[in-house]
């Protein structure tokens, strides 16, 4: 029960909205759940398990009940979710347009003696991807960091990638940060004029524009996190 799940793990899931899709035609369904964590700088977790962070857990809970096996992860960064979705025994798929974040990927998939494929790739374009491929997508805070025309055309490709009937699970922006100037560039969406996100596109949502934006999917469920700062 996806509502349910939602509502046992909301101290972990920080700033987040929750949204569940499905497509109407019985195919996909896309979950917008909050991860315990976004940025890319974080330190990397080598040795650490990572089921110790429930909320993620429950991610792959959800992936594995739905019969995922193959999934991409979208920005991916650092690999922090990829490595552990490979360690669950998932065949994953990485996908960052850092190149320096790819090559951390690598090295640490080598350290670790997994086989993933992890490529350098912009999600504001066509993925270099088959379509029907992957079971499952895993995105967090990733796709707002785009105008909208280029948020559709991730989502598109999202919606292309995955089988009929795979799951994604995806979370954006809803609150524009406290405490720091801004400036729009399009409606709805501003650049931070100063910290670590300086000059990078936040779209922000609410949910009649979510619903709108994701309507090749079936919305099954929908739910804010943290005072509303992440879809």
């Amino acid at each position: 029960d996806y509502s349910q799940l939602a509502i046992t793990i909301p101290q972990l899931l920080v700033q987040g909205k929750n949204l569940l899709l499905q497509h109407p035609v019985g195919g996909n369904k896309l979950d917008l759940l909050r991860s315990p964590f976004d940025a890319k700088d974080e330190p990397i977790l080598f040795g650490l398990p990572f089921c110790l962070f429930e909320s993620f857990c429950a991610v792959l809970n959800i992936f594995r009940e739905d019969g995922c096996r193959r999934i991409l992860d979208l920005g991916c960064g650092n690999g922090r979710h990829l490595i552990q979705f490979m360690k669950e025994g998932f065949a994953v798929v990485g996908m960052d347009i850092s190149m320096s974040a790819v090559r951390l990927v690598r090295e640490w998939t080598n350290e670790e003696k997994l086989n993933s494929k992890v490529i350098t790739a912009d999600m504001r374009t066509s993925f270099p991807l088959k379509g029907g491929t992957f079971d499952g997508v895993f995105s967090n805070q990733v796709i707002h960091h785009a105008l909208i025309e280029e948020i559709r055309q991730s989502n598109r490709e999202i919606h292309r990638v995955l089988r009929v009937g795979g799951l994604a699970f995806v979370t954006v922006s809803a609150r524009v940060d406290d405490g720091i100037g801004h400036k729009n560039i399009e409606a709805g969406t501003y650049i931070p004029l100063s910290g670590s996100e300086k000059g990078l596109p936040h779209h922000i949502f609410n949910e009649e524009e979510l619903r709108l934006e994701f309507k090749q999917f079936k919305i099954e469920d929908l739910s804010l996190r943290a005072g509303g700062k992440i879809l």
